[in-house]
């Protein structure tokens, strides 16, 4: 049989589930999480319901760090590179009113503000590298003072 493991961390608490099905029994746990080492707080969550972590057959994770990253805008500065003509979209979203009838409903700012997002021809080249997917000529689209910013610590993600 299997050792079946579900892990959440949130912003507050670390939550853990555990089933064990040769013996039918379900185990729960939860800690404060540990944002400097997320590991822990799920290590420390197997250790308070008796899981040796190398007995686990199948693990599940999930986390809402990222998306309250992104909500709270607490994370790196992000900029954001899109295919021509799909700039806004961001901004735009679908053009739908999550108040409807609200006049004086005003949408939050965009996650990426538009002075951070560039647009870049599409290539369709799915062996070239992330990088090499825009042609140089493009990034002198960026504004001048962009230099020293991106030295900055990058990920990119494509």
């Amino acid at each position: 049989m299997a050792l079946f493991v579900g892990t959440d961390i949130g912003g507050t608490f670390t939550d853990i589930v555990g089933y064990d099905s040769t013996r039918g029994a379900l185990s729960f746990g939860k800690t404060l999480s540990t944002p400097k080492d997320l590991v822990q707080g799920v290590m420390t969550c197997l250790d308070d319901i008796g899981i040796d972590p190398r007995e686990v057959d199948i693990l599940k994770h999930g986390t809402t760090q990222i998306i309250n990253t992104l909500l709270e805008r607490t994370g790196a500065r992000t900029a954001l590179i899109t295919t021509k003509g799909f700039r806004d979209v961001v901004e735009i979203g679908r053009a739908s009113r999550p108040l409807a009838f609200d006049l004086d409903y005003r949408r939050p700012p965009p996650l990426v503000p538009a002075h951070m997002r560039l647009n870049c021809p599409s290539v369709s080249v799915p062996t070239a590298p992330c990088s090499s997917r825009c042609a140089t000529k493009t990034w002198n689209g960026w504004p001048s003072n962009w230099s020293a910013w991106m030295s900055g610590p990058w990920q990119s993600r494509c």
